[in-house]
């Protein structure tokens, strides 16, 4: 007749070594019989390189951002403002003021909107969007711009230039 499980607490029969099989296979993978996985903000912690300024992420990234499965979270600057501060609102993006995309520290981020984050980068968007000149040297206020459909900027001086060689 088998006996119980020799580990702490447990109330299972035992199958090799006086543990039941679930603690064995914890003494075989871990070499402890009641090995624990780590929690979620203990894992988070060991991928976590804190300097002067930034929190580095060491661990593994995607698109430059660190990767890091915690609570449903898949990224890792994520997880940690909402660990450390509270929920992202629906609908805002962590904009990293840091511009450092590796960066974990809270205190770098900064819930926006997705317009608020791409015009803060460094993108084409970004780069056109602060351009107060068309091509041509005119300037782009209110009664010389007019927008598109397609949300681009046209110079309405150069549209009359352009307008009249068509004629």
């Amino acid at each position: 007749m088998r006996s119980q499980c020799t580990a702490d607490n447990c109330t299972r029969l035992a199958q090799g070594r006086e543990w039941c099989l679930m603690h064995y296979k914890r003494w075989r993978n871990h070499g402890d019989a009641n090995y624990q996985r780590p929690t979620a903000v203990d894992r988070f912690a060991a991928f976590v390189l804190q300097t002067d300024t930034c929190w580095l992420w060491t661990g593994g990234l995607r698109w430059g951002y660190g990767a890091f499965k915690g609570g449903g979270q898949t990224l890792a600057h994520r997880f940690s403002y909402e660990l450390l501060v509270g929920t992202i609102p629906v609908g805002l993006q962590l904009d990293h003021l840091c511009r450092t995309p590796a960066c974990v520290n809270p205190v770098h981020l900064e819930p926006v909107t997705g317009r608020t984050n791409v015009l803060r980068g460094v993108s084409i968007v970004a780069r056109n969007a602060v351009k107060t000149l068309c091509p041509a040297g005119h300037p782009y206020n209110p009664e010389n711009t007019y927008v598109t459909k397609d949300r681009k900027r046209m110079c309405r001086a150069c549209c009359k230039v352009r307008h009249a060689r068509a004629r």
